[in-house]
């Protein structure tokens, strides 16, 4: 079925959207009749996440397509990240929306837009809003680069400069802190990752750019020698 040829009554019906061979549509009945049914209209046994996070995918799965009166083309693809995204935060364990969209596979544009499209104002429903510290995204970092035999070390460093200066946890997102830490660490203990640059390799797991977590890795270096 071509949905470019769908008619004006179908397009206003909404439709999800697989995307790959033809972009398949299935129609919000279809998805609204399973999710009825008490089954999740979408697989996410085929990421890498834990069964406790894919059991709460399903249930925020059934309860946004039960709730939801948005009818915005839809991609099955951005169902799947933001359930994952709120499963994540209703089970209160930190992670990055950068990540859980590469891992679904789509851009950090349709990322933000699929924030925006299954907001609370669109669905009526409210996960759980938990704030990301530097010390919960280091042990995700650590974990992501192989890195968790320096966990506790690299965490009681955080610690230890933070306290020093508290107001820099006001002043810089977590993803920016952690990414700065990350580096600072990484220089001091000598260690590379891959043979990458210390600079991009906590660029790339904080998604921040390699400039500003040089920036910032400079003025945790000035707080720990203060």
């Amino acid at each position: 079925m071509d949905h470019h040829n769908l008619s004006d009554d179908e397009r206003d019906g909404g439709y999800y959207y697989e995307e790959g061979d033809g972009d398949i549509p299935y129609s919000k009945l279809h998805v609204y009749n399973i999710a009825k049914q008490n089954r999740c209209p979408i697989d996410f046994n085929d990421l890498p996440i834990g069964t406790d996070v894919i059991e709460k995918c399903k249930v925020i799965c059934r309860t946004l397509m039960e709730k939801t009166v948005s009818k915005r083309i839809n991609r099955i693809k951005h169902l799947k990240f933001i359930c994952v995204f709120f499963a994540y935060n209703d089970l209160e364990i930190v992670v990055q929306p950068e990540d859980i969209a590469i891992m679904v596979g789509i851009t950090k544009k349709e990322m933000f837009k699929s924030i925006q499209t299954h907001s609370e104002l669109e669905t009526g429903y409210r996960p759980k809003n938990i704030r990301a510290t530097p010390a919960a995204l280091l042990e995700r970092y650590c974990e992501t680069l192989e890195m968790m035999d320096h966990k506790d070390d690299i965490i009681k460093m955080a610690k230890k400069i933070l306290s020093k200066d508290p107001m820099i946890d006001d002043e810089k997102m977590p993803q920016v802190i952690a990414g700065g830490l990350l580096m600072y660490y990484l220089k001091i203990n000598g260690i590379t990752i891959k043979g990458e640059k210390i600079e991009n390799t906590a660029a790339s797991v904080s998604h921040k750019s390699a400039e500003t977590i040089k920036s910032t890795c400079k003025r945790i270096y000035e707080i720990d020698n203060s």
